[in-house]
């Protein structure tokens, strides 16, 4: 059981590192820089700064991402206890 939750985490890890990387390099608002908007000018205000694609992103495209995350580590489990 143990084993299950580590390789599916360390899996939802590793693609929202790329995630993060990939959102860097296409410049769109991840949720570190959405936090410290947020932070910084309240979160009415760093809502309002969000463009459609940013928004898309955080709440749409990047939870899609993270279960793809989910799906690869426990396919990769699965693989790894037959």
């Amino acid at each position: 059981m143990i084993s299950k939750l580590l390789i599916t985490g360390n899996c939802i890890l590793i693609v929202a590192i790329i995630a993060n990387i990939f959102a860097k390099f296409i410049n769109v608002t991840t949720w570190y820089d959405f936090y410290n908007q947020m932070i910084d000018i309240g979160v009415k205000n760093s809502t309002n700064t969000l463009q459609v694609f940013d928004f898309l992103w955080l709440f749409l495209v990047y939870p899609i991402i993270l279960s793809a995350g989910f799906l690869i580590g426990e396919k990769l489990y699965c693989f790894m206890t037959s």
